[in-house]
This record gives structure tokens, sequence and C-alpha cells, in this order.
């Protein structure tokens, strides 16, 4: 047993030695192997917990694992290059709020508790093995969230979000041709050991009826229905009035309705009830395709079990990119583009090539080389007070109209196709220095909170349409720049992006790679991004891009959700306080002093790192007279 609780401490870290990950993988694999595809509905998972309190409260204790990490193997769900999917995005929402759940400890407090269930650490290492390979395991990820989420935990507070959530992912993958039958053994995966852990309770409820599911579905919809039926009469009375008696406890008004003219059991869906749910009818759009279905069971045999309707297997099946064959641990590195694809495309830490630590290193040398020199400014001595300060003059500076503007002529719509090409890396891997945050190890703090909350926003909070690597993307292919997705090597190699336009994405991607090592330089690196926003800046570029039909939205965004009262920017500022707070706490005035020196070059790496592009894109500008400068 020991050995079962070694690799699962091994896996709890961000950044698990090469040798354990094969290992957890090839477990995973034979497990996979071994069970079958889970063949009920997906949708209709039931509980398999007892009911009794104290037969609960051991049962609970025996599957602590799980408790103990959920749903801690979807936080690689927004490395970069899963930053732009739907699927990934929906299951890092439900990542992201677990975070304040009280239950969730992020830590395995478990460990050598006799009370646990053998089948529950067994499963817990599969779970954390899934962790390190979102990509390659994404359907048996979400197959076991789904099963998951419809577990009803003694002591674990359960909202419905997560669960909504989770449905809602199943809708968008088999909607995008994931493999159905991948995403079943995942479920399968995360029930049998459930089942077993479980397996002691005292009775099974019986299943619902076809009336119970009907039921329910009306107790839903009964609070909107009211005063839409006053003219539809069900023995003497109209259904609003039957509504308003039985909102809550409905089957009265089903047994009425069973006895009415407004079903007909001989040819359910032509009953006047269904119809009226179709495509013209008064209740059309008020009940989804499921709901018309169980409608129809329930027309049909109202006292029989609610029947399991299959999920439709998708037809086309989209095979997620399995990396096989481990990833080199020494890939062949020989400038900024091989190191912003191999970067990109890392799946786990042990597939991060070294070269990426180095350019951290070197660009903070650089930054640090530029203070000594007196071109950046030294830290000035940190206080809360002094840090406001500084942000509210920044910002107040950044408000001001220059004397001299760029853009007096404006860009014009070609000289803006190239500079959009040229930050293509940068914004397609928005938030990817946030990345590991969230697979840090240990418990979270709340400047963690604060970051991985700007995270969320960057990615859209799992609504495609708010997703700013996408929001970009689909600016490129509105200008009919046509780019591949940035873990192929192809995007790398791609002649139309300058070589020095990969520098300052690759030192995103890696910081975010390495966060637990550079954590102050991250916070400051994230604070400096986030005020880069704001200011007349910002507004000059959403003015030229109008100018000539381009849309600004990708700008205008930021000038709005980065804001320093309420935004990413205050967000940013909270958590180098509360980060320093526990310094201080922790190391005392002299560890503040040295962390905060940490933060404040992170914050000037910003400009270090988009100097080389900064000026090919100035200098372009100013020599083909695109950017004139204006008195």
């Amino acid at each position: 047993m020991s050995s079962e609780f070694d690799l699962a401490l091994g896996l709890l870290w961000a950044s698990p030695r090469p040798g354990l990950l094969d290992e957890a993988r090839l477990r995973l694999d034979a497990h996979i192997a071994s069970i079958a595809a889970y063949e009920g509905n997906l949708k209709a998972f039931g509980s398999p917990i007892a009911t009794s309190e104290p037969q609960a409260k051991a049962l609970g204790e025996a599957w602590l694992p799980i408790r103990s990490i959920a749903p801690l193997w979807l936080s690689g769900m927004a490395r970069p290059a899963l930053a732009e999917g739907h699927l990934e995005g929906v299951l890092y929402q439900i990542y992201c709020r677990s975070l304040d759940r009280a239950t969730r400890v992020k830590a395995l407090d478990f460990y050598h508790r006799d009370a646990i269930h053998p089948q529950a650490l067994s499963l817990c290492i599969d779970l954390l093995t899934l962790r390190h390979f979102p990509r390659s395991y994404l359907p048996e990820a979400l197959g076991v969230t789904l099963a998951h989420t419809a577990m009803d935990i003694p002591e674990d507070t359960r909202e419905a979000s997560p669960r909504d959530w989770a449905l809602l992912g199943l809708d968008v993958a088999l909607g995008s041709g994931l493999d159905p039958n991948r995403i079943r053994k995942g479920f399968n995966l995360y029930r049998t050991a459930a089942t077993q852990v479980f397996s002691r309770q005292e009775k099974t409820p019986p299943a619902p009826t076809r009336r119970d599911t009907f039921a329910k579905i009306i107790a839903e919809k009964a609070d909107i229905a009211r005063g839409y039926h006053a003219k539809v009469r069900l023995e003497d009375r109209s259904l609003d009035t039957w509504l308003e008696q039985h909102e809550k406890n409905p089957e009265a008004l089903l047994l009425a309705l069973e006895n009415s003219p407004l079903i007909d059991r001989s040819c359910p869906f032509g009953s006047r009830l269904i119809q009226a749910m179709e495509f013209g009818g008064p209740m059309f759009g008020v009940f989804n395709a499921d709901e018309r279905q169980a409608t129809a069971e329930w027309i049909i045999s109202p006292e029989s079990a609610s029947t399991e309707k299959l999920l439709p297997e998708s037809k086309a099946v989209r095979i997620p990119r399995r990396i096989d064959a481990p990833h080199p641990i020494r890939p062949k590195i020989r400038n900024s583009r091989d190191l912003f694809h191999h970067l990109a495309a890392a799946e786990n830490s042990t597939q991060v090539p070294i070269e990426g630590i180095q350019l951290i290193r070197r660009l903070l040398r650089r930054t640090r080389q530029l203070q000594s020199l007196k071109i950046l400014p030294k830290a000035f001595a940190y206080h809360p007070d002094r840090l406001d300060q500084f942000l509210k003059d920044r910002h107040t500076a950044a408000l001001k109209t220059p004397r001299r503007r760029f853009f007096s002529h404006g860009l014009s719509r070609e000289a803006w196709r190239w500079t959009l090409t040229q930050l293509s890396p940068a914004v397609l891997v928005d938030g990817a220095w946030l990345s590991g945050v969230g697979a840090a190890p240990g418990p979270l703090q709340p400047w963690h909170v604060e970051l991985i909350q700007i995270h969320e926003d960057e990615l859209g909070n799992g609504n495609p349409r708010q997703n700013h690597p996408r929001i970009y993307r689909q600016l490129l292919e509105s200008l009919g720049i046509h780019l591949p997705e940035i873990s192929d090597p192809t995007f790398a190699t791609d002649p139309r992006i300058r070589s020095s336009a990969f520098t300052f994405p690759s030192f995103m991607m890696a910081i975010g790679w390495h966060y637990p090592a550079f954590e102050p330089e991250c916070l400051g690196l994230n604070l400096a991004i986030e005020m880069s926003g704001l200011g007349s800046g910002y507004q000059q570029v959403v003015e030229s891009m109008r100018q000539v039909g381009i849309d600004p939205l990708i700008a205008e965004l930021h000038l709005s959700i980065d804001n320093l009262a309420s935004g990413h920017a205050r967000r940013a500022r909270d958590a180098i306080v509360l980060y320093l707070e526990n310094i201080s706490r922790i190391e005392g005035p002299q560890g503040e002093a040295n962390a905060w020196k940490r933060i404040h070059r992170g914050f000037l790496s910003y400009q270090v790192g988009l100097l080389g592009i900064g000026l090919q894109i100035l200098t372009r500008h100013l020599i083909s007279g695109a950017i004139k400068f204006s008195k």
C-alpha cells in the first residue's frame, strides 16, 4: 500500500519525475483497457451512497482520496495548446468553480489513514495521472468528470453548476466528434470505483417512474410558466391555477392531464400537449428534445420505470492527438521558433525544454543589467500605499494624450494586417503566464485565486465567444490571415511572422510552466501586462482600427476588463499585496523586501521581452510612412 501512496504523492506535484509519469500512464492505460464502456445514460447516473448517517460518514472516510483532490485532474485544461478549445474551457470552469469550496483541500491529507478504501486510492492515482495528460486523455477526463459531478458525496457541498458545466461539456464533445466510447470508458472508470467503495449501502432507492421524471420537468418550469395558460382549462380550473397550486409537487396536475383530451396514448407525439411543444406551437423552445421524449414516454406508460435513452453515437469521430511515444526530454532547440513550438505543444512538465527556463533567466538578467545602467528604474521601497500611488501615477500618465501622437494619419488596413500577424504568437497564448497557477503544488492561497480568476476571464469563462485567443483568431480570419493551431509545427515556421515575435510569448509560456520557481516574477509580469491595456494608447489603437474597417473588439476588451478599479489590473495588484503579506509573516521585512525586488523585476521584464518585436514593428511603420509623428 505504501507504494500506492508514494505514487499519489509524486503525482500531486506539478513537475513529477518522468519515470513516475511513465509508470502512472502505463497503469492508467491498463485500467482503461480492462474496463468496459458504460452503456447507460451518461446524464442520469445516480449516486450509490448509503442513506444512514453513521454509514455515510464511514463511507465518506473511505472516499477521502477523491474528495481531497477533486477536481484537480482538470487543472491542466488551460495550458497553451488547449486554451482555445471550447470543451477544455468548459472543463477548466469546473475546476475554477471548485476553488472556493471549503471541503477541497488540494492535498493528500489522507496519507496512511486506515479507513481509506484501496479502490478509492487507486482511482485517485488515475485521476492525478489524467491531470498530467489533459490533451491525450481528454475524452476520459470528461467521462470521469461527468460521473464525479453526479455524485452526492457525504459532507461534500455540491452545487448545481459543476453538473451543468459537465453536461454542457458532453454536448460540446459529441457535437465536435469526440470519441463517445472513450468518454463512456472514463465514466465507468470512476463509476466502477465508486460502486465498489459504496457497495455497503443499505438499500438502493427505487428507480423513478416516468411520471416522476415528467413531474420533475414540470416543477422546474412551473414558476416561469404561470401567467401564460389562463385560457387552458383542465377539469374545473385553468392550467395557471393548477400550476400555482401544484408548483412544487405537480403529481396531481399530471394525473389530471393523463385523463384529459390533451394527450393521446395511442399516438403520443400526436398529442395536443406535445404538438404545443413543436415549432409554431405556444410552448416551442420551452421543452428540449429529451424533455419531449420524456413527455411521450410518460404519456405511453406513466407508472413504468423511467427508461434510459442512450446518447447518440457521434458520426464523425475526432481522435484527439494522443502522445503515445514519450516526448523527448531534450528536444533540439535551434532558435526562438523551435522554443515556442515545444513550449506550446508540451502537455506536461517532462516535455518542457530546458531552454524555457534559460530564456526566463536570460530576460531577467537583462532586466537587472538595464536597472544597473539606470536605463530601467530600481525597485522603490515597498508599501501597499506606495504601490497604489505608483499604479495611480502610471494610469494617470497613460490616460494623457501625448504631445506627439502615433497614428496621426492612421495605419492602413494592410499595415494593420502585418502588425496583427506579428502580434499573433503573443495574443494567441493570452494568459499563458498564469497557466501554471492552478497546477502549483500545495493548497491554493488567496493570491492564487486572484490570478486564476484573471486567467478564467482571458479564456472566456467557458464561453468560446469571450475567449481572447479565439476572438483574436477570428479577427485574423476576417482579414484573410489563416494560421494553424499554435501547437502545430507549421505555426512557428510561418514565414509571415518575424522570428523576434516568438521571444516574448515563449517567455510567457515558460514562466507559466515554471510558475512555482518564478512566482514573484510572474506576479510582476502579470501586473505589467494588465496595466499595459489601459490608457490613451489603446484608445488610439481602437480608433485607428475602426478607420480602416477592422473590428477593434480585442483592444476594447482590454480597455474595459483590465481596469484598475475592479478589473484585472486591480486583481493583479491585490495578488501582489496578498503574496507579500504572506511573505512578511513567514520571512519578515527582509524577506518581503527581497520578494518585492523580484516582483518589480518581473514587472520590468515585460518591456524587455517585447523590445525586439516592438522595435521591428515601429521601424517598419516609420520607414513606410504608415506612422508619422505629429506636433
